[in-house]
């Protein structure tokens, strides 16, 4: 492509925010970008010293790891014990990375993408929270489009957070009201619905809070706002910002074009080892009869938290795969007691996918991750919700009350609480004893891998969305 004769073809240059969380739906999209014959370019910030300046090709997508932000000074985790400094720290990273265009350095690094390549840059693609894309685009002289990769639910609380805020409804510091309050297109919420902006301390939110607004402001501006949702699955939600004014475009879940194009994040032979070690276990286990236990990649649950479902597990018999990073979060014999009663596997990787989709899963404890619960509703698959933070605790209320595929853990309100051993047991049981055949909560999971699977398929709502993006983005070059 880099050639003088090379086909005039659209270059996406591609920028996630700095979670996990948010970096692999825009990576799923990049590579359906990149199988429709675009040249995708990902710009992300390097993992550790020794990634600075990197270069790969993942499933036909450049990944450079060239943003300058130092990562010798990685993102903190919260700890409820710790947390008001935590978020502090995190704010600080929060603005370091809102910062990283100031001196147009970024700007540098994405003409220099294109020139390299030989292929001009057509449009930018950012996540939302990249509050530096819209300039950068602007100066490129190309569109900008937007990915949001929560709930469309969050993003409209973000969108009225100003309204809020000016209500006095945030922020709560510590002390949420249980008076209700409502934005169009969601049902009535109370603000320990969404904890995010009560728990940073009050003297720490006007440090953000410019930012924030700008953010919220830009989203309207945006050629188009993708979101990592269903149109079937949040309408309402999305209606209302449409009648706002901002161009939404339902093209979720992105992980479904992963499935579709044969693709999936590279792994290892330790990987691999432990995926068929993993399945094999499952595969000896009667329908619907494990439970799978994930709280994702980043976040810190409340100290003892681990030591409390442990006990539960352990005290139920129930069977179970938990995935968790640091086994030494686990208490002390426990890993043995069950490897020694065949009872359940504790792993520092599993294959999620595989195991939402395996038949003798019939569960699964979530921190309610967005890409977790999208993942489980594709599988049709009912959750435990144990939301830690942020927007889980909003989206647990929603798996729970809105769309009745999931069950809470009494205790849990703002996500911080410690879920007791009694109170994880009851949920537990109350979702591995529901009968498959005949309970509500597995035909709502059916009814919603449905809606969600269907709009993926040709035609579908999402499927529509994705193959306008396609067309447009050639169309552009072509007209150029």
């Amino acid at each position: 492509m880099g050639s003088q004769g090379a086909a005039i073809v659209p270059h996406i240059v591609a920028i996630p925010f700095i979670w996990p969380g948010h970096i692999t739906p825009l990576l799923h999209l990049c590579q359906h970008l990149a199988a429709s014959g675009c040249l995708v370019t990902l710009l992300k910030t390097p993992e550790n010293s020794q990634s600075v300046g990197a270069e790969k090709w993942e499933n036909g997508v450049r990944i450079k790891s060239c943003l300058p932000l130092d990562p010798s000074k990685p993102l903190p985790a919260v700890h409820k014990d710790d947390q008001a400094a935590k978020l502090d720290e995190i704010l600080r990273y929060f603005n370091r990375f809102q910062a990283l265009n100031d001196d147009g350095s970024v700007l540098t690094i994405a003409e220099e993408v294109g020139k390299s390549s030989g292929v001009p840059i057509s449009c930018v693609i950012s996540d939302v929270y990249v509050g530096w894309a819209r300039d950068l685009a602007a100066k490129l002289e190309v569109p900008w489009i937007a990915l949001w990769t929560s709930t469309v639910a969050e993003l409209l609380v973000y969108y009225h957070m100003p309204r809020l805020i000016a209500q006095g409804i945030f922020p709560f510091a510590g002390n949420p009201s249980h008076e209700k309050f409502s934005i169009p297109g969601l049902p009535s919420l109370q603000p320990e619905n969404y904890p995010t902006f009560g728990l940073i301390p009050f003297e720490s939110l006007h440090k953000i809070l410019h930012t924030f607004k700008e953010l919220v402001q830009m989203i309207p501006r945006a050629d188009r706002v993708l979101v990592n949702s269903i149109e079937g699955v949040e309408g309402k939600a999305i209606d209302s910002l449409r009648s706002s004014g901002v161009n939404i475009k339902p093209i979720g879940p992105l992980h479904l074009l992963s499935e579709k194009l044969g693709t999936s994040a590279p792994q290892g032979e330790a990987e691999c080892k432990k995926e068929s070690e993993i399945i094999q276990w499952l595969d000896a286990r009667p329908d619907s009869s494990v439970i799978y236990i994930a709280f994702g990649t980043t976040m810190s649950v409340a100290n003892g938290q681990f030591e409390e479902l442990a006990s539960a597990l352990e005290e139920s018999r129930q069977e179970f795969v938990w995935a968790i990073r640091d086994s030494s979060l686990i208490p002390p014999g426990f890993q043995e007691r069950m490897s020694k009663l065949d009872q359940g596997l504790v792993v520092s990787w599993a294959p999620q996918l595989e195991i939402l989709g395996h038949r003798s899963v019939g569960g699964f404890l979530t921190h309610c991750g967005w890409n977790s619960v999208t993942e489980s509703m594709s599988f049709g698959m009912p959750m435990v919700t144990r939301p830690i933070s942020g927007d889980q605790v909003l989206t647990a209320k929603f798996v729970i009350d809105e769309w009745g595929i999931g069950v809470g853990v009494r205790g849990i309100e703002i996500g911080l609480e410690l879920a007791r051993k009694d109170d994880l047991k009851n949920s537990i049981k109350a979702l591995m004893e529901a009968d498959p055949k005949t309970s509500e909560i597995w035909k709502n999971a059916r009814h919603i891998k449905e809606v969600v699977r269907t709009a993926m398929k040709n035609k579908g709502s999402s499927r529509n969305n994705l193959d306008s993006l396609v067309c447009d983005l050639h169309q552009r070059v072509k007209s150029t």
